[in-house]
């Protein structure tokens, strides 16, 4: 099976190495793909250089990310629905998140927010999340990203972290759902699901660390328990 991994930076590498070695142990082909922010040169590459050097199944290159028309549009509604997942109660004494979750948006949606009356009540908030929710889902997919998809011909592609407000990753789920081919989450760190971005849009499958984590996916992400898995 070809597998697309595609990770913010090299940096990652150091969650997975194991699991990555043993998939090309098992006769799997995995590309490492690094976002064009990233670098692939320093000591963070140093894992990368082992595992591409120790399997040829394993190979890295750095990926494109969105760069159309849509993307300052899509880059807005994913921070804005981040930040709504910061107005929930279980939140009112994080005011750290809070404040870091806002500073990734236009002040002008946070202020009407907190001025005009009931945008704060939970029903609002949830209507709002569906409304940004569904003009994701209207917007196409990149070609960009198309074509990296299509060039690897992956039958599995995964992400990792996601949970930035501004993922640059959450087109590659889009493009790999939108060309049939299925799609994974792996969970980078313990506190990811806490204190992070919202799980956007959702995997076919979420892979985490323990149960713990499988509750934060479900209760603070709104994913489905049946596609969240326990590692």
């Amino acid at each position: 099976m070809k597998i697309l991994f595609v990770m913010r930076h090299p940096m990652f590498v150091r969650y997975f190495e194991s699991v990555v070695d043993r998939l090309a142990a098992k006769g799997h082909r995995i590309h490492l793909g690094f976002t064009p922010a990233a670098s692939l040169e320093g000591v963070e590459n140093q894992q990368v250089d082992q595992l591409t050097a120790a399997r040829p199944q394993i190979t890295a290159s750095l990926v494109p990310e969105r760069s159309d028309h849509w993307t300052f549009f899509v880059t807005y509604i994913r921070s804005l629905r981040s930040y709504l997942r910061y107005l929930d109660p279980v939140y009112s004494r994080c005011r750290g998140l809070t404040q870091r979750a806002r500073e990734q948006i236009d002040p002008v949606v946070p202020w009407l927010i907190r001025n005009v009356p009931g945008l704060r009540r939970p029903a609002a908030v949830r209507a709002l999340s569906r409304i940004l929710r569904w003009l994701e889902d209207v917007v196409p997919t990149d070609p960009t990203i198309d074509a990296e998809i299509a060039r690897h011909r992956p039958a599995l592609v995964l992400v990792s972290p996601l949970i930035d407000p501004r993922s640059k990753q959450v087109d590659y789920l889009k493009s790999a759902a939108a060309m049939g081919v299925r799609t994974g989450l792996c969970v980078a760190s313990w506190d990811n699901l806490t204190n992070k971005g919202l799980v956007q849009p959702e995997p076919d499958a979420v892979f985490v660390w323990n149960h713990e984590q499988k509750r934060e996916a479900v209760e603070m992400h709104g994913l489905h328990p049946a596609g969240v898995h326990v590692t």
